[in-house]
């Protein structure tokens, strides 16, 4: 692994938290004063919390969402899943945007062992938030396209019943991210088994993302034709 420095990986966290943040205010438009002030203590707090719990911060925050919803009157599914479905596809882009930047100097820096790139801690997580950007601005064009030709003018974010269908597959998805990650930084697997399991992720991320946008499909078709 490459070794970074407590500095580095609250940039990291800041950048890996700026972007999931920015995406879910523009998806609810959340552009008002006082949602901007919080969005910005927030990300400084989890700037800081990312630094030293790494993978944990995730599990927290989406425990933290969970919970805070569980004391509104009313669960609001539609959120807790499109929070979801952010911060799974922030963990498997950061995983891979993380493979690439190591290869990427693991080549250009023609290293003997990849255990060798450590005193480039400050080259590498440039690269893999330039990566990262790049992958999930990609993403995020591509589903929107595909949520756009799904769904059409179809909106789901009152329907209650199919939101808590998705809700139960977006947090399963979540807690096998979670618990594979785990598995992962315990038992300090090789590079060729971390590659493994990060295609893995990319192909659940895949499978659950169809599934969710033919399960509104199929949906919004029979709320159309009871009509």
């Amino acid at each position: 692994m490459v070794e970074i420095s407590i500095f580095d990986s609250v940039i990291q966290s800041f950048f890996i938290y700026l972007g999931i943040i920015l995406v879910y205010n523009f998806i609810f438009s959340n552009t008002n004063i006082k949602r901007i002030i919080y969005s910005l203590i927030l990300l400084l707090v989890l700037s800081l919390v990312g630094a030293i719990l790494d993978d944990t911060t995730s599990l927290i925050l989406v425990l933290g969402a969970i919970i805070k919803e569980k004391c509104q009157p009313k669960i609001n599914y539609y959120h807790l899943n499109v929070f979801l479905m952010l911060i799974s596809s922030q963990i498997v882009i950061l995983a891979l945007a993380s493979y690439l930047s190591r290869g990427f100097l693991y080549i250009y820096l023609d290293a003997d062992k990849i255990s060798g790139l450590s005193e480039y801690g400050d080259l590498f997580i440039g690269i893999e938030i330039i990566v990262m950007y790049i992958i999930g601005f990609l993403v995020f064009n591509l589903v929107y396209k595909m949520v756009r030709r799904y769904t059409g003018s179809f909106d789901i974010s009152d329907d209650e019943r199919i939101n808590r269908h998705l809700f139960i597959i977006l947090l399963a998805f979540f807690g096998s991210i979670e618990m594979l990650l785990f598995i992962s930084n315990f038992q300090g697997v090789t590079a060729t088994i971390q590659l493994t399991l990060l295609l893995t992720f990319v192909l659940m991320l895949g499978l659950i993302s169809w599934q969710t946008l033919e399960t509104i499909r199929v949906y919004a078709w029979q709320k159309k034709d009871s009509s």
